[in-house]
Protein backbone atom coordinates (compact mmCIF):
# COMPACT_ATOMS: atom_id res chain seq x y z
CA UNK A 1 0.00 0.00 0.00
CA UNK A 2 1.29 3.53 -0.95
CA UNK A 3 -0.15 6.20 1.28
CA UNK A 4 0.84 9.93 -0.24
CA UNK A 5 -0.23 11.34 3.71
CA UNK A 6 1.91 12.54 6.29
CA UNK A 7 1.98 11.02 9.63
CA UNK A 8 1.38 13.39 12.53
CA UNK A 9 4.64 14.57 14.28
CA UNK A 10 3.24 15.18 17.25
CA UNK A 11 3.39 11.68 19.22
CA UNK A 12 4.93 12.42 22.58
CA UNK A 13 4.98 8.85 24.03
CA UNK A 14 2.04 7.10 22.39
CA UNK A 15 0.40 5.35 19.20
CA UNK A 16 0.40 7.08 16.34
CA UNK A 17 -1.53 3.95 14.77
CA UNK A 18 -3.01 0.89 15.95
CA UNK A 19 -4.05 -2.37 14.18
CA UNK A 20 -6.89 -4.97 14.11
CA UNK A 21 -7.85 -7.71 11.96
CA UNK A 22 -9.72 -5.46 9.70
CA UNK A 23 -7.98 -2.12 9.71
CA UNK A 24 -5.14 0.06 10.18
CA UNK A 25 -5.37 3.18 11.97
CA UNK A 26 -3.19 6.11 12.13
CA UNK A 27 -3.05 9.53 13.10
CA UNK A 28 -1.98 11.91 9.85
CA UNK A 29 -1.22 15.96 9.99
CA UNK A 30 -3.66 18.16 9.22
CA UNK A 31 -6.37 20.44 11.31
CA UNK A 32 -9.16 19.00 12.79
CA UNK A 33 -6.91 15.84 14.60
CA UNK A 34 -7.83 13.60 11.47
CA UNK A 35 -6.62 9.73 11.24
CA UNK A 36 -7.31 7.36 8.81
CA UNK A 37 -8.70 4.30 8.65
CA UNK A 38 -7.75 1.55 5.91
CA UNK A 39 -9.28 -2.00 5.25
CA UNK A 40 -6.49 -4.44 6.24
CA UNK A 41 -6.59 -5.91 2.67
CA UNK A 42 -6.51 -2.34 0.86
CA UNK A 43 -3.57 -2.99 -1.54
CA UNK A 44 -2.19 -0.18 -3.79
CA UNK A 45 -2.26 3.70 -4.13
CA UNK A 46 -4.58 5.43 -1.44
CA UNK A 47 -5.86 8.57 -3.35
CA UNK A 48 -5.43 11.99 -1.33
CA UNK A 49 -9.12 12.29 -1.48
CA UNK A 50 -9.93 9.24 0.39
CA UNK A 51 -11.78 9.57 3.50
CA UNK A 52 -11.05 9.81 6.81
CA UNK A 53 -12.32 10.34 10.89
CA UNK A 54 -12.12 14.33 11.04
CA UNK A 55 -11.70 13.25 14.99
CA UNK A 56 -10.89 16.41 16.97
CA UNK A 57 -10.58 20.59 17.23
CA UNK A 58 -6.72 19.56 18.26
CA UNK A 59 -4.13 17.09 17.64
CA UNK A 60 -5.47 13.58 17.91
CA UNK A 61 -2.31 12.48 20.09
CA UNK A 62 -3.73 8.37 20.49
CA UNK A 63 -6.34 6.00 18.68
CA UNK A 64 -7.23 2.24 20.00
CA UNK A 65 -9.26 -0.49 18.36
CA UNK A 66 -11.51 -1.84 20.94
CA UNK A 67 -10.67 -5.84 21.66
CA UNK A 68 -14.41 -6.98 21.54
CA UNK A 69 -14.92 -5.00 18.22
CA UNK A 70 -13.30 -4.37 15.37
CA UNK A 71 -15.05 -1.53 14.24
CA UNK A 72 -15.11 0.28 17.36
CA UNK A 73 -11.90 2.50 17.55
CA UNK A 74 -10.84 5.71 20.18
CA UNK A 75 -9.53 8.94 20.01
CA UNK A 76 -7.88 11.00 22.34
CA UNK A 77 -6.95 15.03 21.53
CA UNK A 78 -5.45 18.16 22.80
CA UNK A 79 -8.93 19.63 22.68
CA UNK A 80 -9.54 17.59 25.90
CA UNK A 81 -11.98 15.02 24.96
CA UNK A 82 -11.94 11.19 24.03
CA UNK A 83 -14.17 9.70 21.12
CA UNK A 84 -15.51 6.48 20.16
CA UNK A 85 -15.79 6.01 16.47
CA UNK A 86 -18.13 3.51 14.72
CA UNK A 87 -16.19 2.54 11.35
CA UNK A 88 -18.23 0.74 8.71
CA UNK A 89 -17.66 -3.12 8.18
CA UNK A 90 -16.30 -2.21 4.57
CA UNK A 91 -14.33 0.90 5.97
CA UNK A 92 -14.81 4.78 5.20
CA UNK A 93 -16.79 5.66 2.29
CA UNK A 94 -17.54 9.39 3.11
CA UNK A 95 -14.76 11.76 5.94
CA UNK A 96 -17.00 10.48 9.32
CA UNK A 97 -17.23 13.31 11.84
CA UNK A 98 -19.61 12.67 14.26
CA UNK A 99 -18.54 9.65 17.22
CA UNK A 100 -20.83 7.43 18.90
CA UNK A 101 -20.03 8.95 21.87
CA UNK A 102 -18.03 12.28 23.12
CA UNK A 103 -16.29 11.64 26.37
CA UNK A 104 -15.41 15.60 27.93
CA UNK A 105 -14.54 16.37 31.49
CA UNK A 106 -10.67 16.51 30.96
CA UNK A 107 -9.70 19.95 31.58
CA UNK A 108 -5.86 19.86 29.87
CA UNK A 109 -5.29 17.65 26.53
CA UNK A 110 -5.79 13.59 27.33
CA UNK A 111 -2.67 11.91 26.43
CA UNK A 112 -3.75 8.30 26.39
CA UNK A 113 -6.53 5.89 26.24
CA UNK A 114 -6.78 2.10 26.77
CA UNK A 115 -9.66 -0.31 26.22
CA UNK A 116 -9.90 -2.95 29.46
CA UNK A 117 -8.91 -6.22 27.59
CA UNK A 118 -11.07 -8.62 29.53
CA UNK A 119 -14.12 -5.95 30.22
CA UNK A 120 -16.38 -5.20 27.11
CA UNK A 121 -16.55 -1.40 26.12
CA UNK A 122 -14.37 -0.32 29.41
CA UNK A 123 -12.14 2.66 28.39
CA UNK A 124 -9.77 4.23 30.08
CA UNK A 125 -8.64 8.03 29.57
CA UNK A 126 -5.47 10.11 31.19
CA UNK A 127 -4.43 13.70 31.46
CA UNK A 128 -2.21 15.92 33.54
CA UNK A 129 -5.37 16.82 35.21
CA UNK A 130 -7.08 13.03 36.13
CA UNK A 131 -7.86 9.64 34.82
CA UNK A 132 -11.10 8.43 33.98
CA UNK A 133 -12.93 5.50 33.62
CA UNK A 134 -16.07 5.25 31.22
CA UNK A 135 -18.19 2.11 30.95
CA UNK A 136 -19.84 2.83 27.40
CA UNK A 137 -23.34 0.83 28.41
CA UNK A 138 -24.14 2.56 31.11
CA UNK A 139 -22.24 6.42 30.39
CA UNK A 140 -21.24 6.18 33.78
CA UNK A 141 -17.86 7.72 34.75
CA UNK A 142 -15.16 7.29 37.62
CA UNK A 143 -12.33 10.25 38.11
CA UNK A 144 -9.44 10.27 39.92
CA UNK A 145 -7.83 13.06 40.50
CA UNK A 146 -4.69 12.63 43.03
CA UNK A 147 -1.49 14.34 43.35
CA UNK A 148 0.45 11.11 43.44
CA UNK A 149 -0.87 10.44 39.88
CA UNK A 150 1.41 12.96 38.65
CA UNK A 151 4.56 11.65 39.49
CA UNK A 152 4.28 7.54 39.88
CA UNK A 153 3.38 5.18 37.38
CA UNK A 154 -0.41 3.71 38.14
CA UNK A 155 -0.62 -0.24 37.81
CA UNK A 156 -4.37 -1.11 37.26
CA UNK A 157 -5.15 -4.63 37.62
CA UNK A 158 -5.34 -5.59 33.23
CA UNK A 159 -4.32 -1.71 32.65
CA UNK A 160 -0.76 -0.40 32.84
CA UNK A 161 -0.97 3.07 32.36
Amino acid sequence: MHVQFQVTEITWDSLFCSVNPKFVAFITKGAGGPFMVIPINKVGRIDKDYPFVDAHKGACLEVAWSPFNDNVIASCSEDTTCKVWLIPDKGLTRTLSEPVVELNGHQKRVNTLAWHPVANNLLLTAGKDLIRFLSLFSKHIISLDYPWLRDSSLMIPGWQV
